[in-house]
């Protein structure tokens, strides 16, 4: 066969491929060059969704173990608190027993004075009785507690006195 005919049949087919190539992107829906196709948009939003809820997934378990750092803390200086609470209480109990309360007295020297009258109760052993025991006035044997209270007022503010001169 003549090389002329082989090569004018190769273009005509080539001719007829590229037509045929043609005719079937025209049925395609046409895009733009700045349009992007649905699946790259679908995959695209899938991806900042996945991102999104792993960030918020690690915001979460961080303040998770801030806010369980903080209980443990808050935990310990109540601890602590109540530590020291126990022992002012039994510091305060000390300062205010009897035989400390005496001693402090012998050492300061302090001298009490006597009330000008002494109040009586009866307390029954018995049944309760309808009416509240009354108190009875009677002669200065024992001081009342405002007198009482007053003359060691007295008594510590004179030693001062005394102690500043």
């Amino acid at each position: 066969m003549n090389p002329v005919r082989n090569f004018v049949r190769g273009v005509m087919k080539s001719a007829n491929d590229n037509y045929a190539c043609q005719e079937q992107a025209s049925r395609l829906p046409k895009q733009s060059d700045g349009q992007v196709s649905n699946g790259v948009k679908l995959t695209g939003l899938t991806l900042i969704a996945v991102v999104f809820l792993t960030f918020l997934y690690i915001y979460q378990e961080v303040t998770a173990v801030r806010i369980s750092y903080e209980i443990k803390t808050n935990k310990k200086i109540l601890a602590e608190l109540k530590e020291e609470n126990a022992v002012l209480r039994y510091k305060l109990a000390l300062l205010v027993s009897p035989p400390n309360l005496e001693k402090e007295i012998e050492d300061r020297d302090i001298e009490l004075c006597l009330g000008d009258e002494m109040k009586v109760v009866e307390l029954v052993a018995s049944a309760p009785s309808p009416q509240p025991a009354r108190p009875v006035k009677s002669t200065k044997l024992v001081s009342s507690r405002k007198s009482f209270i007053q003359g060691l007022l007295k008594s510590l503010l004179s030693k001062e006195a005394e102690a500043e001169e």
